[in-house]
């Protein structure tokens, strides 16, 4: 009987600890993420107060017009031909990928992994 009283009270303990993984913490995304693109080019977002302040893509010095930080996402657009979305693997490191008009006026995508530094 003890050890059927173990047993309910281990699976109980697992699952509260499993409960508390699933609502883990949010990213903190306020710093500087920097990168290397897909084409070799750097990338690099500077987030601060919640707000999008900086954005070089593929070596592009991009002007944020508009940026949406949620709990393991960020959003930005520029003046209307790009859009990129970070998306935080474990809060140190994000994927970017990124879409618009690129420098030969047609469309152009790229990815990245960033850091937090």
């Amino acid at each position: 009987m003890g050890g059927m009283r173990f047993g309910v009270a281990a699976l109980a303990a697992a699952g509260v600890l499993h409960c508390a993984a699933a609502f883990a913490e949010p990213v903190s995304w306020n710093g500087t993420w920097s990168g290397t693109s897909n084409s070799g080019n750097a990338t690099t977002v500077v987030i601060s107060g919640g707000k999008v302040t900086k954005w070089l893509n593929n070596g592009f010095p991009k002007n944020v017009v508009s940026s949406t930080v949620s709990a393991n996402q960020v959003t930005i657009t520029d003046d209307g031909t790009w859009k990129a979305t970070m998306t935080s693997k474990d809060g140190k490191t994000a994927t970017m990928s990124a879409s618009g008009k690129g420098a030969s006026g047609g469309f152009a995508k790229n990815s990245s992994t960033l850091t937090k530094r």
